[in-house]
């Protein structure tokens, strides 16, 4: 998930491309707070864009350089370089700035000034031996500027459309002869705005939801549960401005969008499901001062925490509490670059960050990941009366005041919520352990 486009870069980097080099608006760098750096690795001298992780080894990509750094990271504390792969022609003079990695594969969104706007697939089963294995060339997405992968289909996003590749039959080792051009779904007049970036994921009810980022058009979300047989289904949007990036909670509750601007932070919507409509409602957000940093750029959820990556105010995560999705910082470290992307999913003992002036970030979260207990919002692992705010705190009403969404949590019709209806809490929300 990367941050310049070019039909608006030239703004962009106008307006806060001195940021990412360090010379921006004065910063006010505080003490690391639960988190600390535990390796660094700077070994490429340009400007580095996008990162994942996969196993014990980190990608990060070159922004406005076109090649892909892949890092061991099996010992956080010495990153050491594993190989470099290079882009060939076509589009050896691309920016390789947005990647994905999955089931043994690279995905690399590519965006040149001079030559094709494509996506090129890597095998990295041996991620010391980077291997081509095939170039994806839509004519019906001119650029590309931002990918996802997931499960054999690869989403890419253009303009106000997202289009899905299927990639189900693709065989690393025995790779098509030429480019692949068929697009499986074209969606068009998404959010009937630029779509910025999109991330799908499996929700714990088993569906798969696609979130897509469409600028100042806000979060649109659709059910591509049955993409294999039909293109994704819109469900819900909420409003945005610059609506950059995307990710939900793992508990599929919450949603967190980041945004691109001046003064840019992060917001929390809740997802709120009642029978066959869904709708987004807002909790939360917070943001530094502009005189800290100009933006927050991208985030990804880990349980009830959400990792940032900022730029000009470093790492910053935040708990989402489970019942009224309201933000609590856990923990913050700063550095003199400016963060583009963040990978937590080696685990809170290794988080990958790229800076974009300094390479490799290897930092340490500290903070110990909250432990949530569905329907339990007086801790004590059982939902009971002292439990019924957690019901009013999720819907913000009363019951008989003729709302559904509260109404259904009396399901007894007594006209309270007691013990007698902890049901729907437990069916709704999953029981505690």
């Amino acid at each position: 998930m990367d941050g310049i486009n070019s039909w608006w870069g030239s703004t962009w980097l106008v307006s806060v491309g001195v940021v990412a080099l360090g010379l921006g608006p004065v910063r006010a760098e505080g003490p690391p707070f639960n988190a600390e750096v535990v390796g660094e690795w700077d070994g490429y001298g340009g400007t580095y864009g996008d990162i994942w992780g996969e196993g014990d080894y980190a990608y990060v990509g070159q922004f406005g350089g076109s090649s892909v750094l892949i890092l061991d990271v099996s010992d956080p504390t010495t990153p050491v370089l594993a190989a470099t792969y290079s882009i060939p022609p076509p589009n050896q003079s691309a920016s390789a700035q947005d990647l994905k990695v999955g089931d043994g594969l690279l995905f690399i969104a590519l965006e040149a000034n001079d030559g094709p706007d494509d996506v090129e697939i890597v095998d990295v089963r041996d991620p010391t031996n980077p291997t081509p294995v095939a170039i994806i060339n839509i004519a019906e997405l001119g650029d590309p500027h931002n990918i996802f992968y997931d499960r054999g289909f690869l989403y890419m996003v253009d303009d106000d459309r997202v289009g899905i590749v299927d990639l189900r039959d693709l065989d690393p080792d025995d790779p098509p002869a030429g480019p692949i051009t068929e697009l499986f779904w074209l969606m068009e007049g998404v959010g009937n705005q630029f779509v910025h970036d999109v991330t799908v994921g499996l929700r714990p009810s088993g569906e798969t939801w696609m979130y897509a980022c469409v600028w100042d058009s806000g979060l649109w979300i659709y059910d591509a549960t049955n993409v294999a047989d039909e293109p994704p289904v819109f469900l819900a949007s909420a409003a945005g401005e610059s609506t950059h990036s995307v990710w939900p909670t793992d508990d599929g509750r919450f949603v967190v969008t980041g945004e691109e601007r001046t003064g840019g932070g992060i917001t929390v919507f809740e997802v709120i499901e009642m029978g066959d409509t869904v709708s987004l409602e807002y909790r939360d957000s917070v943001a530094v001062s502009q005189n800290e940093a100009f933006s927050v750029h991208n985030q990804f959820c880990v349980g009830n925490r959400v990792y940032n990556a900022w730029y000009g105010a470093g790492m910053r995560a935040y708990d989402i509490d489970p019942v009224t999705g309201l933000l609590t910082l856990a923990s913050s470290l700063d550095t003199e670059g400016a963060f583009w992307g963040i990978y937590p999913l080696l685990g809170t003992d290794r988080l990958l960050l790229s800076d974009m002036s300094n390479g490799l970030v290897v930092i340490a979260d500290l903070a110990p990941l909250p432990e949530t207990c569905d329907g339990d919002a007086n801790g004590d692992g059982t939902v009971d009366p002292l439990d019924s705010g957690f019901v009013l705190a999720r819907f913000g009403c009363s019951v008989g005041m003729g709302d559904p969404a509260c109404d259904a949590a009396d399901q007894n019709g007594d006209g309270a919520v007691d013990p007698l209806d902890s049901g729907f809490v437990l069916a709704r929300f999953g029981e505690c352990e």
